[in-house]
């Protein structure tokens, strides 16, 4: 009997599904810099501690000949519903000579 015919011992896949993804369209830039490190630093020093995941959109590589743009520069971007907080954080960081 070949091991094909014995579809009884496959496990099925959980559920439910989660309810959502993340998905880059669920982030906002909220800090614009011109050093990638600077934009790391940001992030370890001031979001991961307080629990705000954050990604950086790098603009510099993919930079787009239009102002309105704003190309060349390095943007970090938190889940929206975590925006506010984000904001005011390194507002405080950087309004404190961080």
């Amino acid at each position: 009997m070949s091991a094909w015919k014995s579809r009884s011992s496959c496990v099925p896949c959980p559920e439910p599904y989660p309810a959502r993804v993340t998905t880059a369209a669920d982030y906002v830039e909220i800090h614009r810099t011109s050093d990638r490190q600077e934009a790391d630093r940001l992030i370890k020093t001031v979001l991961e501690p307080e629990g705000i995941e954050a990604v950086i959109h790098d603009r510099v590589d993919h930079a787009l000949p239009a102002p309105d743009a704003q190309a060349g520069a390095y943007f970090i971007a938190v889940p929206e519903s975590q925006r506010d907080k984000a904001r005011a954080l390194l507002d405080e960081f950087l309004s404190a000579g961080g």
